[in-house]
């Protein structure tokens, strides 16, 4: 298992490696519980730009789901150990475990929703 920043410590606070390896973890963790259930998605933000662009550290998991899926991908994240809580009714919910948020996103800029 990776080290974690555990209660009280944000991600920040901890040594760099230890930071990847968690952030690495949690990512696991969210898409494993999310694709598991067959729930369509899409990994987007900081963890697609240092994939497909250039890295912008911003520490955290952004998942793009149907509107309609947003309430299963927060009880699918609950049941593996996240708190979670909706930030913004109109486009997003967060799920943080570790010191590591996962942004559940269903609405961009301009109103991008995930389709078929």
């Amino acid at each position: 298992m990776h080290a974690i920043a555990g209660p009280g410590r944000a991600l920040s606070d901890t040594p760099t490696d230890t930071r990847e390896d968690t952030l690495l973890d949690v990512l696991d963790r969210a898409v494993g519980a999310v694709r598991s259930a067959g729930v369509p998605f899409l990994v987007i933000g900081e963890i697609a730009s240092s994939r497909w662009g250039r890295d912008r550290g911003t520490g955290d998991v952004d998942l793009f789901v149907r509107p309609e899926l947003v309430s299963r991908v927060l009880s699918l994240l609950e049941a593996e150990g996240f708190e979670t809580r909706v930030v913004y009714e109109h486009w997003l919910s967060k799920a943080t475990v570790s010191g590591v948020d996962v942004d559940v996103i269903f609405r961009a800029s301009r109103d991008i929703l995930l389709d078929d």
